[in-house]
């Protein structure tokens, strides 16, 4: 189920921020974008039509990406000592791919509601 999928993610960044694990910015950008979307995917698929939910390449990226920080922050925590650079390195990949992830889906569904759903494409 891709939503529990998601609160569970979105639930991790959360805990591993309080515990100062991760930037607050971090989690503050992951959630704009997720209500962002949410809020855009609301609004397009009662304005224009319904929104097939198929999720974007740079957004696949973008959960994997999350989910390698998660999983980098556990191991560490567990037992591995990782390279902190590696842990820099993903936590703006995460924030590059987020912000291009957002931006991606507000300029399609943009597109496609001033084209009124035209020819049957989903954002």
């Amino acid at each position: 189920d891709p939503l529990a999928d998601k609160l569970m993610l979105l639930a991790c960044f959360l805990v591993l921020t309080l515990q100062g694990l991760f930037p607050m910015w971090l989690l503050v950008l992951i959630l704009a974008r997720d209500l962002l979307i949410v809020a855009g995917a609301t609004a397009y698929h009662f304005l224009v039509r319904p929104v097939d939910a198929a999720p974007s390449a740079v957004s696949k990226v973008n959960t994997f990406l999350q989910i390698a920080l998660v999983l980098w922050v556990l191991l560490d925590l567990a037992w591995l000592r990782l390279p902190g650079q590696g842990l820099t390195v993903l936590v703006y990949l995460v924030a590059a791919t987020t912000l291009a992830s957002g931006i991606h889906y507000v300029w399609r569904w943009s597109i496609l509601a001033l084209r009124g759903g035209a020819n049957g494409e989903s954002p």
